[in-house]
């Protein structure tokens, strides 16, 4: 730790002014020898114990609403996979289907195509 003879600079002191300032905002004032913060009114310090309030809802409530989860997460797993395979049948469709029949002379539709992929 340096020591230092000089006076402090104006600077230093509002600083120091300021620190001081937010600590006693938040209820503490320097130690009398000057090394540590202590509250300003010690009595005040009690740490008050919090009571368990009872909750507003039951296990049957949180029970429900995970159930409920659960459902509309299988859902949309399902719902996405329908889909996936909705997606693919169209595009099996546009990219080999169409053309190929367009080129035999031979037109086939979208209906057509997706009642012969179900009856398979």
């Amino acid at each position: 730790m340096k020591i230092s003879s000089s006076i402090p600079s104006k600077n230093s002191i509002q600083e120091r002014e300021s620190i001081i300032a937010q600590a006693a905002a938040r209820g503490l004032q320097l130690s009398e020898d000057g090394r540590s913060w202590v509250p300003i009114h010690p009595e005040s310090n009690q740490v008050m114990v919090a009571e368990n309030e009872p909750s507003k809802y039951s296990v049957s409530t949180y029970f429900g609403a995970s159930i409920l989860g659960v459902v509309l997460g299988i859902l949309l797993v399902v719902l996405y996979f329908a889909i996936s395979v909705f997606a693919l049948i169209i595009g099996v469709y546009f990219v080999l289907i169409l053309p190929i029949s367009l080129l035999a002379g031979d037109y086939v539709s979208l209906g057509e195509f997706f009642i012969w992929i179900i009856s398979k």
